[in-house]
């Protein structure tokens, strides 16, 4: 596997308990969910071959592109607040989606939520440009 961000890669190496070495799609495939708080990540590049997370953990990083989040629709809930996200496009298609967080990002367009019938809590406080 492939991942284009070196935080993203500690990160995983983290969950999975492996600390050198590639990382092989067997290795995560167990995982549910990750957490990457604080932790410098900008390009979630690899996470869409992740496809059993249910939930995520990304606040405070510097993400603007969420769509290697796009095919991930086992994920239920994740935190995404205190980002550079504008485009929110990717998540439309994640129906499995109860709760999430997106506030402190430059979101205009809430559109793409339109049909995430599932949601029952939803944070989108913004960021003063």
């Amino acid at each position: 596997m492939r991942f284009a961000d070196q935080y993203l890669v500690r990160v995983i190496r983290k969950a999975i308990d492996k600390p050198h070495g590639d990382i092989c799609a067997l290795e995560v495939a167990g995982l549910d969910g990750l957490r990457a708080r604080k932790s410098g990540v900008r390009d979630l590049s690899g996470l869409e071959d992740i496809i059993n997370l249910t939930w995520l953990d990304l606040y405070d990083n510097e993400i603007s592109d969420i769509s290697p989040l796009a095919g991930l629709t086992n994920l239920t809930e994740f935190d995404l607040s205190h980002n550079r996200i504008s485009d929110i496009s990717p998540l439309a298609g994640l129906t499995n989606l109860t709760e999430f967080d997106l506030s402190r990002n430059r979101i205009s367009d809430i559109s793409p939520l339109a049909g995430l019938t599932n949601l029952t809590h939803l944070s989108l406080v913004r960021v003063t440009p």
